[in-house]
């Protein structure tokens, strides 16, 4: 079993998770991802937090007729979206890990572990809520 933690190491700790939550939220805020639909017609980007930052239309999707049109938009934008916020899971992986084994050290894991498991794959929330949690402390 480990040693008690401390008030030097929940200060140690905290400096140097505020460290890497600092570097995360900068990767985080870079990370774009893209959707195409229509065998390249449309291609869509949007931002981690499924914002579209950009939509490109290739002049030859103007042929098509509004139905379709609207549905390889939806579909580019649903892709890029999905791959924003799967750049963003995997981005914050470490972060998430950090947070829980500190949460075993400190004797909070079963909260974390139970939000964990109620937020499924979702590792941005995960992580948010393990840094509401530690605030508490």
């Amino acid at each position: 079993m480990s040693s008690p933690m401390t008030v030097h190491h929940l200060s140690q700790y905290m400096a140097e998770f505020a460290t890497k939550a600092q570097k995360y939220r900068e990767v985080v805020d870079e990370i774009r991802g893209e959707g195409r639909a229509g065998d390249g017609l449309i291609t869509a980007t949007a931002d981690f937090t499924g914002a579209v930052t950009s939509l490109q239309i290739d002049a030859r999707a103007m042929r098509l007729d509004s139905f379709t049109l609207t549905d390889y938009l939806l579909e580019a934008i649903a892709a890029a979206q999905r791959d924003a916020k799967d750049r963003a899971a995997e981005a914050s992986k470490e972060l998430s890990d950090d947070a829980q084994a500190f949460a075993r050290q400190a004797g909070v894991s079963a909260d974390l572990d139970a939000m964990a498991r109620s937020l499924g794959p979702d590792r941005q929330q995960v992580v948010q809520n393990a840094l509401d949690k530690l605030r508490r402390l």
